[in-house]
């Protein structure tokens, strides 16, 4: 039987991080949050009162709007089931829209990574700021952390339960000097180790 993904959040919680607190995603900041779905590829769709519908595809890392067609009205409940996501709104029914006019795929759950990877931050050198990539197949807690050449932890840009998945995060050395930094991933038994220079 064909597995449908059917998840119907009005309040989700996000497992907790190693710190033990919540830690405030980048955005979305407009309208009053309604409800949260999330899809099999772990795209998280955010509903609002004002009627838009948010969708982030890194965890809550950014948001971008997907409200195209749907009035303004108050989004009260969100669905994804197979290949559409359903708004419920207040006074105007329910709203249905296709994965694929918003994901520009047919099924999110065909285009998943096959295997674990950590791609080379890019650019490299860098300064201030690189992007640093990496594959999931399946769900994983995942750490991503920097280090100096010494070994020294300097940052942690990762460290929680990601969904399988593409992933991209922005690093900022603005507080570090020039040279050569390692990166390192662990996701579940995968582990990899990548260098970059930061040149001021």
């Amino acid at each position: 039987m064909k597995k449908i993904l059917t998840l119907l959040l009005i309040c989700i919680s996000f497992p907790a991080l190693s710190q033990n607190f919540w830690q405030q995603t980048n955005g979305p900041y407009i309208g009053n949050i309604r409800c949260l779905a999330i899809n099999a590829s772990g795209h998280i769709f955010a509903g609002t009162r004002g009627g838009i519908v948010f969708r982030s595809t890194n965890n809550g890392g950014s948001w971008t709007r997907e409200s195209t067609g749907l009035t303004d009205t108050r989004v009260q409940a969100l669905v994804v089931s197979g290949l559409n996501p359903f708004a419920g709104t207040y006074g105007s029914g329910v709203w249905r829209r296709p994965l694929s006019e918003i994901t520009g795929i047919e099924d999110g759950r065909n285009n998943l990574p096959t295997s674990f990877s950590l791609q080379q931050n890019y650019p490299n050198p860098f300064n201030p700021t690189t992007k640093i990539s990496f594959s999931i197949p399946e769900q994983s807690f995942v750490t991503l952390k920097v280090f100096d050449i010494l070994g020294r932890e300097v940052k942690t840009l990762v460290n929680e339960l990601k969904h399988p998945g593409e992933y991209e995060i922005e690093f900022s050395a603005n507080d570090l000097s020039s040279g050569v930094y390692i990166y390192k991933i662990q996701a579940g038994s995968f582990r990899d180790t990548k260098k970059m220079l930061l040149i001021r």
